[in-house]
């Protein structure tokens, strides 16, 4: 296995892209296919399990919102959580944004920690939880409504 920081892998995204060998749209879909190829092998199927899915609005927002399409695919009850500004949705996220929600599968934008914590209770006990709110291009801590549903996947 390799193991590459933030920017390695930024370099390596932005070099495969360059050089014509996958495209960032491709690069998002096979993230969260191989994501939930690896639960099935790890957990079996999906059928029916609830699944929490928490996107932020950058690209790995878009690699969520591939893994909550792909679950859905799979038979599984999905929630997906948008954290923060919708209008900041832009690029391979917004085009994995659209394809989840041609599949009529709801999106609840949220922008309160209220927000989040309805979200939340809406099931009363949830199989799985993917946190797709921070990729490579974090920088600090999480702060505010990200640093509130980090707190939240933890419990």
């Amino acid at each position: 296995m390799l193991l590459l920081t933030a920017h390695e892998m930024r370099l390596l995204d932005r070099a495969t892209i360059e050089s014509g060998h996958a495209s960032g749209a491709a690069l998002m879909e096979r993230a969260g296919a191989g994501t939930v190829e690896a639960m099935e092998r790890r957990y079996g199927s999906l059928l029916a399990l609830r699944v929490l899915v928490l996107c932020g609005s950058g690209n790995n927002g878009g690699d969520g919102f591939v893994i909550a399409r792909r679950m859905r695919e799979r038979g599984a009850d999905v929630s997906v959580g948008l954290l923060g500004d919708p209008s900041r949705v832009c690029d391979e996220a917004l085009v994995n944004l659209a394809r989840l929600q041609e599949v009529e599968q709801p999106v609840t934008p949220v922008d309160s920690e209220s927000a989040l914590a309805a979200l939340i209770a809406a099931r009363d006990q949830w199989d799985f939880a993917v946190d797709a709110m921070l990729g490579t291009g974090a920088h600090g801590e999480p702060a505010g409504l990200i640093a509130a549903g980090v707190q939240a996947l933890r419990e």
